[in-house]
């Protein structure tokens, strides 16, 4: 599952920017279940969110076939998938 990741310095006025462009995950060739793959991607993206968070990053995650910005601040990473209320 590729992903992007835009994001911006907290405060700034500047339009989101790209800053991460995932190439998904690859198994080598060994037979995986997608759910796993997925799971696989979603902590991958998290770690390199959490960076940015730790550096004062707004911004928010897209991910391949998923039209839902899932936002993340400093102090709260995204949550995904996005919770139903």
């Amino acid at each position: 599952m590729k992903n992007k990741i835009y994001g911006r310095k907290v405060g700034s006025k500047d339009d989101m920017a790209l800053l991460i462009e995932g190439e998904g995950v690859s198994t080598g060739g060994v037979k995986v279940d997608q759910s796993q793959l997925d799971q696989f991607a979603v902590v991958n993206t998290r770690r390199a969110v959490q960076g940015m968070r730790e550096r004062g990053i707004e911004g928010y995650v897209v991910f391949e076939g998923d039209p839902t910005r899932y936002e993340f601040t400093p102090e709260a990473d995204f949550e995904y998938p996005a919770a139903i209320h």
